[in-house]
Order: structure tokens, then C-alpha cells, then sequence
């Protein structure tokens, strides 16, 4: 809505029958759907039908990466649930997400003790260095979420400089390709001779040029754009588990 607008975010329980559940690629049943709708530029039908693609944007260059709706579509599809837009152009866009709804309420004690299971690197402390702010902030919000200590760089300049400090990090987590001269394997080559020991990860939407670089070194963990939290979290756990630390 570059011009403002009207955004409404509502919720509802709704029972999917079978022919809709057809449709939708749903277990027929009970769910919670989740509608946010704007009054913005809308998207056309071409747009529409690669919306969920994986760096996928009509946005300038900088300005979007396409991650945003395919994440959404890979956190849905992985819990059972599925997600769709209807828009018109010059109208706007409404987008709805269903969720399959919890048959009882589940217990505090239950949501207690399901967060501890999923903190297997509380305490430890990851930088990641990503020059897309968005997915930056994406990475950010998801391993905070479990309790890691984040620090952050927008390229491997900045992230040289917290290297070089005397801030304690477990994990280096970063992409491949950056600005600035500073390649993400470039940088993880340097934090690992700076730090013996150190977990890395690096990230990429193109598997062929990590392997390409790096001849499948051991010492380097591969997380392919895009990727859900829930892969995040199990390639974190894993570097932290195999980083020496």
C-alpha cells in the first residue's frame, strides 16, 4: 500500500468439508483461519500464480527478497495447514491462512516443558551476517525464539569487527554471497582461523555454488535458501553439536 490504506487482520474458526479440503489440499476438519486483507495495489493473475516462489519479488532490487510468502507456505504446509490469496489489482489482496485448531486447550505445564525440549543451544551465542535486512530480522526473531544470545552484521566488514572483539560467540551463521568484497565463505575461512573451533554455517538458495567453492569441507555446515524455522533450528543445533564448543 504505497499510497496508505486499510489493513484488517481477523480471525475465525471454520469447519473445512470434504470437497473443500479437496480443494485446498486439506484433511477435512476443524481449523482456525486467519485472514489479513489490504486495500493496496493488488497483485494480477501472472503475479498471483508465483507468489509463493522462493525469491520470487516484484519489489526493486533491495527493496524485497521473495522469502516472506514462501516461508509463510512452508511453515503452513509443514504443520498440515495451507495458505491462499485472492486479489484484484487496484482492489487489494486478502490472504488466508488455516490452521489446524487444538481439539482441548493444552496446559501451561505442557507449553513449559515443550519450549524446554526445543533449547538444545540455550545460552550459546550465534552471529549472524546477512545483508538483507528482512531476512536478517527473520533469522533474528527465530533463534530468539529459543533462547539464543544474537549478535548481527549486514556483511562480513561489520562482522570482522565483532569477530575481532572480545564478545564470546559460539556459532558464525552466514550467507554466501554479500557486498563489499567479502564473500560469507571468505569469512567463514577467516573466523574459523580467528577463533579455532568455531561452528559455521552458511546459507545460500544455490546448493552447485557451495559445493562448487568449498569441495564439501567438513568443517562447514550447508543451509539452502529458503528454509523454515524449524530447519533452522536443527542445523543450528547440529553446528553447535559438531562446532567443537
Amino acid at each position: 500500500m504505497p499510497d496508505g490504506g486499510h489493513l484488517t487482520i481477523a480471525a475465525r474458526n471454520a469447519t473445512v468439508a470434504t470437497d473443500k479440503a479437496r480443494r485446498l489440499d486439506l484433511t477435512p476438519g476443524e481449523y482456525v483461519v486467519v485472514r489479513v486483507s489490504d486495500t493496496g495495489v493488488g497483485m494480477s493473475p501472472e503475479v498471483q500464480m508465483r507468489a509463493f516462489e522462493p525469491f520470487y519479488t516484484t519489489k526493486d532490487v533491495g527493496k524485497g527478497t521473495g522469502l516472506g510468502l514462501a516461508q509463510i507456505y512452508g511453515f503452513a504446509k509443514q504443520s498440515g495447514s495451507t495458505v491462499t490469496i485472492d486479489s484484484v489489482p487496484g482492489k487489494g489482496t486478502t490472504a488466508r491462512l488455516y490452521l489446524s485448531r487444538a481439539a482441548s486447550p493444552i496446559a501451561g505445564d505442557e507449553l513449559s516443558s515443550g519450549k524446554r525440549k526445543m533449547l538444545p543451544g540455550h545460552g550459546k551465542t550465534i552471529l549472524v551476517v546477512e545483508d538483507q535486512p528482512d531476512v536478517r530480522e527473520i533469522i533474528e526473531m527465530s533463534l530468539g525464539d529459543l533462547d539464543y544470545r544474537i549478535l548481527t552484521a549486514s556483511d562480513g566488514m561489520a562482522a570482522r569487527q565483532v569477530l575481532a572483539s572480545d564478545e564470546p560467540i559460539d556459532l558464525l551463521l552466514t550467507d554466501i554471497v554479500m557486498p563489499n568484497g567479502v564473500s560469507g565463505l571468505e569469512l567463514a575461512h577467516e573466523a574459523r582461523q580467528l577463533r579455532r573451533g568455531l561452528g559455521v554455517v552458511v546459507v545460500s538458495g544455490y546448493h552447485r555454488e557451495f559445493e562448487s567453492q568449498t569441495d564439501n569441507d567438513p568443517g562447514l555446515i550447508f543451509l539452502e535458501k529458503p528454509f523454515r524455522p524449524t530447519e533452522l533450528a536443527d542445523t543450528i543445533a547440529d553446528a553447535l553439536g559438531s562446532g567443537g564448543k
